[in-house]
C-alpha cells in the first residue's frame, strides 16, 4: 500500500545523504492512486545521484505471482527492507493479512520487513485526545476506520505474529525471521491511568 507513505518515503531520501539506497520500489492494489503517485513523483525532484531505479506497480502483497515478478524486475542481489504501514487492516481478513505478509517475507525475502497496525485497545484514548465526544464503552466501539477489516489488541497482534513467524518457515524452510514489536504514539494521558499501548503497534521481522 504506497499512498502518501511512498512521497514521504521520497522527501526523507531527498532530504538526507543515503548513498547506499539504489532502489525504491511501491506498490499498491488501488490503480487510481499508483496512476496519481506516478504523476507526483515524475514532477522534478531532488533524489540523491545513487538513487537509481525508483518504481511503481499496481499489485496485491495477496498475488503471490505478482510478488515473484516484482522481486525478479527489481535486479538487485538482495533487499534491504520492506515497509508496510497500515495495511494489513484494510486486507479482507486476518487470514489474508497473514498470507500477505507471509508472501512478501518468502517471496521479497527483505533484511527486514517492517509492519504497522492500529492498535484496538487505544481506540477509546484516541478518541478522547480527538476530542470526539463522550467516551464510548470500548467493546462497543467501531473500528477505527471504515474500511478497516479488523483491529488487533496488543495480544492478539502478538498471537499473528508468531503464526506469520511459523508460517514463513514452514512455507520457505531455508528463511527464518526473528521480530521485535513496538509501539507508535503515546496516548498515556488520555486514558484515564489505564495502559493502553501505542496508537499505532508494529513489528521488525529481521532475517536471520
Amino acid at each position: 500500500g504506497s499512498g502518501d507513505y511512498f512521497l514521504k518515503c521520497i522527501s526523507a531520501i531527498a532530504a538526507v545523504s543515503l548513498p547506499s539506497l539504489t532502489h525504491l520500489t511501491g506498490f499498491d492494489v488501488n490503480e487510481i492512486r499508483v496512476k496519481k503517485l506516478v504523476e507526483t513523483i515524475n514532477e522534478p525532484m531532488q533524489l540523491p545521484p545513487s538513487m537509481k531505479n525508483v518504481q511503481l506497480w499496481i499489485g496485491s502483497m495477496l498475488e503471490k505471482p505478482f510478488l515473484d515478478k516484482l522481486w525478479a524486475s527489481m535486479n538487485v542481489d538482495d533487499l534491504d527492507a520492506v515497509a508496510c504501514i497500515e495495511v494489513i487492516e484494510h486486507l479482507p481478513s486476518i487470514e489474508d493479512a497473514t498470507k500477505g505478509t507471509v508472501n512478501v517475507l518468502t517471496s521479497l525475502q527483505p533484511r527486514i520487513g517492517i509492519f504497522t497496525t492500529p492498535n484496538y485497545e487505544a481506540n477509546l484514548a484516541l478518541a478522547v485526545a480527538a476530542k470526539d465526544g463522550p467516551a464510548k464503552n470500548l467493546k462497543k466501539m467501531k473500528f477505527r476506520e471504515a474500511d478497516h477489516k479488523f483491529e488487533f489488541t496488543r495480544n492478539e497482534f502478538l498471537s499473528w505474529i508468531n503464526t506469520v513467524q511459523s508460517s514463513v518457515k514452514a512455507a520457505c524452510p531455508g528463511v527464518e525471521y526473528t521480530f521485535k514489536t513496538f509501539e507508535v504514539g503515546d496516548l498515556s494521558k488520555y486514558s484515564e491511568g489505564k495502559t493502553c499501548g501505542g496508537a499505532s503497534q508494529g513489528v521488525m521481522f529481521t532475517r536471520s
